[in-house]
């Protein structure tokens, strides 16, 4: 997502938040969100190496009045808070961390350690005659007519003390605007009235009906055009549980309000109050987050505060059975045949899925057309951390035509938009963003961590992730933004038409296709002797071999794009003898991990959220002796040597 109307500098800038919708937006029908960038100060030329105290600062007070910049509500699952931009486009983004929630959110919304109506200036206590706000201007600073209105979820995990501070607009897009399409619906009107365009309501679809089953309890789903498989349990919780239902209506509470204030003032605009649609007494529930920490509390306390920008994964009620679901657009041919002559009494839709081209303009004044081609735009991971089994519906009977379906048209315009879609004159190609079901990779949080700990021992100088410029090679992967194994002719093909197949993807075991796209983690790491290199880890299910690039002072988009696809000329094998017959400086490193002394008869039986989560730890030591023998004059591109 890139912005249209931007602060006229050519200065670094950051999302330090995210509210306050607006309807409609310029010439579209379509709701607005607001960001407020701030500059980065002088001394972060480099965003990726911005440090934790640089970074909590940056959202603490300071003389800098935040840019408004207003972006369509469905670009919601592409932004997140900490984002760099600069001239519209984004370049990059402030290292975050993950965490584990502990226990902050075991009981969802009931977990609330202050209530769960307040907003960053709530008052919570007092320090003598002075107030104490549930988030002081120290650790945050926006204006004050922001800070009155603008929600937040406070909750606390009482093993580490971190008190983590969750932005109701946050919520919004995680449980509920979690596509373009879904955000689309859920500011046009109040759930009871709108669930209809999401789900197959009272009707028939080739023998499946939307509905709850008992004995054994199960939920049958067919989902509407616009809708994908992944959104199969959000939706069954908005739909099945009163809770979520409930929650899901209360969305609209606000925009009412501003509507009917709308009359007299002229500013149809309101902030989230959305909440978490897990229903507290069908816990506990556990979750993991990336954001920041801020600067301590002045006055009133000695723990840390966790900023979070997203959510990686979440669990599901405890007693959210298995589920099925179909598309009512399902184009497969089961149960009886219903051969019928001519074409489709339709016509093909738009090609939709390619990637969104990486020098495509965003247009926010108009809607999203349903007559031109659409295109994918790369959003956050999440995951349901506890999803029982799903499985597809069978249709009971299918049509067949003689002749086949008339093409859709695949002509696109010049701009692209995350507007409410139709056909109307001036519309543009629509954009589609979306959280992606996908877990975040543990050995990429165990490989930056080791690394600090390398570097505090004087084997490196220092090293930062890099950000692929070009969208079209991103692939969010948790808190990371990673690039993919996809040459440029495979990357405009449309994900409809694409053959998710090969090494380039990471397929479900005993399947070969269909997989999601490979990542690679890329981090510069400055040697001790001055030097630097990429370091590339792949994303893989058993570990596998790391090469450290040597730049060579050539563009480094181009150079991290050359190795990755020498990497997958040789399926990640063999890296050596590939790297050195494209005469290209590379030292390989073989993985090698502390052996982890774990009884995992301890989780057995447990389903109460304190479960431990183990993850690999990488052999520190190892890592050393690898980064010596590169700096060493004595040894050639190779595997470490203890």
């Amino acid at each position: 997502m890139d912005f249209t109307h931007y602060p006229d500098d050519s200065r670094l800038y950051f999302i330090r938040w995210i509210d306050r919708y607006t309807k409609p937006h310029t010439g579209s029908t379509s709701t607005s969100v607001c960001c407020y960038l701030v500059p980065l100060p002088d001394d972060i030329k480099d965003p990726a190496r911005a440090t934790p105290d640089q970074i909590a600062k940056l959202f603490g007070y300071s003389d800098q009045v935040p840019f408004v910049a207003k972006v369509l509500v469905g670009a919601l699952p592409s932004i997140r808070i900490g984002y760099v931009y600069r001239d519209r486009k984004r370049v990059g983004v402030l290292p975050s961390r993950e965490l584990s929630l502990g226990d902050a959110l075991s009981k969802a919304e009931g977990s609330g350690k202050y209530g769960r109506s307040i907003q960053l200036d709530t008052v919570i206590g007092k320090d003598g005659d002075f107030p104490i706000k549930a988030v002081p201007t120290s650790q945050l600073h926006l204006e004050h007519s922001v800070r009155f209105r603008s929600g937040v979820l406070m909750a606390e995990d009482s093993a580490s003390g971190i008190e983590f501070l969750i932005p109701r607009s946050l919520i919004f897009r995680t449980f509920y605007a979690r596509s373009t399409y879904l955000a689309s619906v859920f500011t046009t009107g109040i759930w009871d009235e709108t669930v209809g365009k999401v789900i197959f309501l009272d009707k028939e679809f080739a023998g499946n009906w939307t509905r709850e089953l008992q004995d054994p309890r199960c939920f049958h789903l067919v989902m509407q055009r616009g809708m994908r498989k992944g959104d199969a349990e959000s939706v069954a919780l908005l739909h099945f549980y009163p809770y979520g239902k409930a929650a899901a209506n209360a969305l609209y509470t606000p925009m009412l309000k501003a509507q009917n204030d709308a009359a007299f003032s002229g500013d149809f605009s309101w902030y989230s109050n959305a909440q978490i649609p897990m229903d507290p007494d069908l816990g506990p529930y556990r979750g993991r987050v990336m954001g920041y920490y801020l600067t301590p509390h002045r006055g009133r306390r000695a723990r840390k505060t966790f900023l979070v920008t997203s959510f990686l994964g979440f669990s599901l009620p405890r007693d959210f059975p298995e589920m099925g679901d179909i598309l009512v657009n399902d184009g497969g041919r089961d149960g009886d045949l219903e051969h019928s002559d001519g074409p489709r009494p339709y016509g093909g839709a738009p090609d939709r899925g390619q990637k969104r081209p990486n020098g495509m303009q965003d247009n926010d004044g108009h809607n999203g057309s349903t007559i031109h081609q659409a295109f994918d735009e790369p959003g956050d991971t999440f995951e349901w951390m506890n999803a029982p089994p799903r499985f597809d519906l069978v249709k009971d009977h299918s049509a067949v035509y003689t002749e086949p379906r008339p093409p859709g048209p695949n002509t696109s315009t010049e701009d692209g938009s995350f507007g409410d879609r139709d056909g109307a004159k001036g519309s543009t190609s629509a954009l589609d963003a979306r959280l992606k079901n996908r877990a975040s990779e543990s050995n990429f949080v165990a490989l930056l961590e080791v690394l600090e700990a390398v570097k505090a021992e004087g084997a490196i100088a220092d090293f930062s992730l890099v950000y692929p410029q070009d969208s079209t090679q991103r692939v969010p992967i948790g808190s990371y933004v990673c690039w993919n194994f996809l040459d440029e002719l495979e990357r405009a093909v449309s994900y409809d038409q694409r053959l998710r197949r090969g090494w380039a993807f990471l397929h479900q075991e005993g399947r070969r296709s269909g997989g999601l796209e490979r990542g690679a983690l890329v981090v510069d790491v400055t040697l001790s002797d001055g030097r630097t290199g990429f370091w590339i880890e792949i994303q893989t299910r058993q570990g596998a071999m790391t090469p450290l690039v040597i730049d060579d002072g050539s563009d480094p988009d181009a150079q991290v794009s050359r190795a990755l696809n020498i990497i997958f000329s040789g399926r990640g094998s063999n890296l050596n003898d590939h790297f050195r017959n494209a005469s290209i400086n590379a030292y390989c490193f073989t993985h090698r991990y502390v052996p982890q002394d774990t009884d995992e008869k301890e989780d057995e039986g447990k389903d109460d959220g304190k479960k431990k989560e183990h993850k690999k730890e990488w052999d520190k030591d190892w890592l050393i002796a690898f980064f010596k023998s590169v700096t060493s004059s004595g040894q050639v591109a190779g595997s470490a040597v203890k």
